[in-house]
Parts: C-alpha cells; sequence; structure tokens
C-alpha cells in the first residue's frame, strides 16, 4: 500500500501492456534462441489478450506483426517446433486428412493452447489464429500429373464455392 503511494508519488505508473509485448516479450522470438512451451502458450496468451483490448485498426496492426513472430508450436516427430503463424495449418479435419501420412506437417495442436480456449471458447481462439495467418485450408502451388483426382475429390469435400480457398501453396503429390 505505502510502496504504491510511493511510486504514484514519484510518477511510477504501472508497465504499459503494448510497451512491454514490444520491447520485451516479441524480441525473444527474433532469434533462435530456444523457449520452453509453456513460455510460449503464456506469451501467445498474452499477445491475445493484449489484441482484445485496443480497437479495430491497432488489432489488425497486432495480427500483421504477429504473422511474422515465430510464437507458434506443432509437433514433429515427438518434439516440438516453433514457426511463424503463416507456416501453420489449423488442426481440422480436413487438414489433417491433407497432410496424412506427413509426420512433419505444420498443424497446430490445440490442445497446447486448451487453457485458452476454455477461457474465451473454441470460436474466438480460431478467429484470432485466422487473424493472425494461420491457414484454415490447404494452399496448392504444383499439382503433378495423376494428382488431379485428388484434388478434386478435395475441392468437391471442401465446396470452394462457399470458402475462401488460395492457391498459393502446391504439394507434389509423386
Amino acid at each position: 500500500k505505502y510502496i504504491k503511494k510511493f511510486l504514484d508519488d514519484i510518477g511510477c505508473k504501472e508497465p504499459d501492456q503494448e510497451d512491454y509485448i514490444k520491447t520485451k516479450l516479441l524480441p525473444k522470438y527474433a532469434s533462435s534462441e530456444e523457449i520452453d512451451n509453456e513460455t510460449l502458450i503464456s506469451d501467445f496468451i498474452s499477445i491475445y489478450k493484449f489484441a482484445q483490448k485496443v480497437q479495430k485498426a491497432r488489432y489488425e496492426d497486432v495480427c500483421r506483426v504477429i504473422s511474422d513472430v515465430q510464437i507458434i508450436i506443432y509437433s514433429i516427430n515427438g518434439g516440438y517446433v516453433r514457426n511463424t503463424p503463416r507456416e501453420v495449418y489449423v488442426d481440422t479435419d480436413i487438414i489433417k486428412e491433407y497432410f496424412r501420412g506427413y509426420s512433419d506437417a505444420p498443424i497446430i495442436e490445440s490442445e497446447l493452447y486448451q487453457s485458452l480456449i476454455d477461457e474465451i471458447g473454441e470460436q474466438k481462439f480460431y478467429d484470432f489464429l485466422s487473424d493472425i495467418g494461420i491457414k484454415t485450408y490447404p494452399d496448392v502451388r504444383q499439382v503433378k500429373k495423376g494428382s488431379w483426382e485428388l484434388l478434386e475429390a478435395q475441392a468437391e469435400e471442401l465446396k470452394l464455392n462457399e470458402i475462401k480457398y488460395t492457391w498459393t501453396r502446391l504439394t507434389d503429390y509423386t
């Protein structure tokens, strides 16, 4: 009580959350330094909570900045890899089917973020993932001979007329 009054009297204020995120939290992710999963999840939750407090224009800026930060983790061969949201997919049934057989597919495991999902709900969680650039549908770049049938089957399942489907990252099906 007295310490707070003293700090107020000398002009010290509570740290600004945006300043903390910009100067302390995000710079950790600019290096290849290993960061434990608990810290990653905690930082992700801090960023989410901050993003929810700002106005729409600033929210979009926050999402754009986060899309370039290696703050998302996913499992590969029993270990965890950190990557930017733009390089990761949401763990939907369609994505799991698309990457079936690939043990190194960059698919976020929502179980890792369960505490945030429990707090805010699944829809808000997935909306935020989409806002920061995590892909919700497979992107396709190159199609090899004989794979059109597979692509057509996927397109039918995805009901392309109802989905924002980008064709920027194709996979070689050979």
